[in-house]
C-alpha cells in the first residue's frame, strides 16, 4: 500500500525488523536506518496514518479474503523461488497441492482472432494436463484464457485484486 514499497523493499524491511508488523510500527528513524529513502519514509508514515488496519482486516475477513506472507510455511514453495515473490498473497478460495504446477497466460485486452486462438488453445492444453491457469480477470485474452480452462475442467487463479 505504501508507494516505493514493493517486494524488494519488502524484503528489505522483513530482513531489518523481522516482521512486517514490527516494520509498520517502526519510528521514521527506523525505517531509514533500514535503508528506506526519506521520500519513502515520509510515505509510509503518511499510509500509516491513514490506514486502519483493523478496518482492513475486518474487510477481509468479510469478504473471506485470507492473506498469506511469503513467511508463512503455506506460502507457495515454487512462488518463493522467483526473483521478486510478492511479499503477500490474498487468497479467496484456497491454493491446492495441484495448483504447484501452473502458467501464467497474459495478453492484451484488444485481442485479435490470432490473439483469441493461441490463449484458447494454449489454456486448452495446460487444463488438459493438469496445469492450473493463472491470470488476471481482464478482458481479451485473460478472460479467454480462464473461460477455457474451465471448459476444460481445469482449475483456474486469477491475480485481480481490489484495496480495502
Amino acid at each position: 500500500m505504501v508507494k516505493g514499497v514493493g517486494a524488494v523493499r519488502m524484503r528489505q524491511l522483513l530482513d531489518f525488523f523481522g516482521s512486517a508488523e514490527i516494520a509498520w510500527n517502526a519510528p521514521a528513524e527506523g525505517l531509514k536506518s533500514a535503508g528506506l529513502p526519506n521520500k519513502v519514509v515520509e510515505s509510509f508514515i503518511l499510509m500509516r496514518d491513514k490506514v486502519d488496519l483493523e478496518c482492513v482486516m475486518g474487510t477481509l475477513e468479510t469478504r473471506e479474503i485470507s492473506v498469506l506472507t511469503i513467511e508463512d510455511a503455506d506460502y507457495p514453495r515454487r512462488l518463493k523461488e522467483i526473483n521478486q515473490p510478492p511479499p503477500l498473497l490474498y487468497i479467496k478460495g484456497s491454493i491446492n497441492i495441484e495448483d504447484e504446477w501452473a502458467v501464467a497466460v497474459v495478453g492484451t485486452r484488444r485481442v485479435t482472432p490470432y490473439g483469441r486462438q493461441v490463449a484458447n488453445e494454449l489454456a486448452l492444453f495446460f487444463a488438459q494436463n493438469g496445469i492450473t491457469v493463472v491470470s488476471g480477470l481482464a478482458r481479451g485474452e485473460d478472460a479467454i484464457a480462464h473461460q477455457s480452462a474451465i471448459r476444460a475442467g481445469g482449475r483456474t487463479i486469477d491475480d485481480a485484486w481490489q484495496r480495502c
